[in-house]
Formats: structure tokens, C-alpha cells, sequence
């Protein structure tokens, strides 16, 4: 195999190609008991979740990572099973939006920096870039049926969820004005 420069997300393809439909396989599963078979898929669903934040972290940006669809499309799946897996990424996510919220302009200036004026034209460049993102994949097919399925079960995530989303909105427009104006 031949690894050019974007080795993470290389590695992300490959288990996300290759060795994910191979460990999803029920004849690949046959020695392995439900349980053993159920925590497997879970960590290895966690390992593509987190290299996938881990790729978006390498280019500056914050990619949601979205749960496994063979999951959430299985009809092997028990409804209280795909809630959960649904209800743990949503979880995540709602980390992830918060610590990009939580970005303040004057870090620098309180770690003891002596920042430059572009310093802070820079802080909402990349703040806007980021919400815009965060936006974008917000509204994507994938998250709005994820979100559909957890309102149609009744989970208590997603209230708070819309309203983190509202919040983004907020500060993507406070980021965009901001940056415009400076």
C-alpha cells in the first residue's frame, strides 16, 4: 500500500472501506459472542469517531463526527440500541460545539501574550470559518435524520440540542459581523 501526504485520512478510509464492512460481516462473527461482538463494533466505531475529529483538528476546523450508518440502518438493531448510539453522538457533538463557543478573543491577551491587531482579526477569521462549518454539517441530511429519529423516541437530548443550535446561529452571525467589521 502506498501512503501519500494525508496519512490520517487515508487511515480513516481504509478501516472506514475496508476493515469496517469485514468486521461488520456476520460470518466474520460467528466465534464471537453477542456481547464481544456488540463492544467490538461500539470501539471501533469510537476509533473512526475520534479519527475523524482528530483529521478535522489537524486542519483547523470541527468536523461532527456522524454515527455508523450500517447501525442505524440495521434492522438487527433494536430501537433502544440505534437511541443510544444516536443519543452518544449527539453527546459528543454538544462537547465539541461548546468548546468552540466557549473560544474567547482575549485568551491571548490574558495568558500574558501581547497580541497584535491581527491577532484578533485572525481569532475571527477562524471563528467564523469554524461556526460556518459547524452550520453546514448542522444541516446536513444525515444530522437532521438522526435528529428526526431521537424526536420521534421521545429522547431528551434533543431540546437542549436545538437549543445549542439556536447559539451557533448567534455566535455564526456575531463571528461573520466581526470579522466583516474588522
Amino acid at each position: 500500500m502506498e501512503l501519500n501526504k494525508p496519512v490520517l485520512e487515508n487511515l480513516y478510509l481504509t478501516c472506514q472501506e475496508v476493515f469496517l464492512p469485514i468486521l461488520h460481516n456476520p460470518l466474520n462473527q460467528v466465534n464471537l459472542s453477542d456481547l464481544v461482538s456488540k463492544d467490538l463494533m461500539e470501539k471501533f466505531h469510537s476509533f473512526l469517531a475520534y479519527t475523524y475529529v482528530t483529521i478535522g483538528q489537524v486542519k483547523g476546523k470541527t468536523l461532527l463526527p456522524l454515527p455508523p450508518s450500517d447501525v442505524t440502518n440495521s434492522d438487527r438493531t433494536s430501537s433502544k440500541d440505534k437511541a443510544h448510539i444516536l443519543e452518544t453522538a449527539i453527546i459528543h457533538w454538544q462537547k465539541q460545539i461548546k468548546n468552540v463557543l466557549k473560544q474567547d478573543p482575549e485568551n491571548s491577551l490574558k495568558n500574558g501574550n501581547h497580541p497584535l491587531p491581527a491577532t484578533e482579526i485572525d481569532f475571527w477569521k477562524n471563528k467564523s470559518e469554524n461556526l460556518n462549518s459547524i452550520c453546514v454539517q448542522l444541516n446536513s441530511e444525515r444530522i437532521k435524520k438522526v435528529l428526526k429519529f431521537l424526536e420521534q423516541n421521545k429522547s431528551t437530548y434533543t431540546t437542549p440540542f436545538s437549543k445549542l443550535q439556536k447559539e451557533v446561529q448567534i455566535a455564526q452571525k456575531e463571528a461573520n459581523e466581526n470579522f466583516k467589521y474588522l
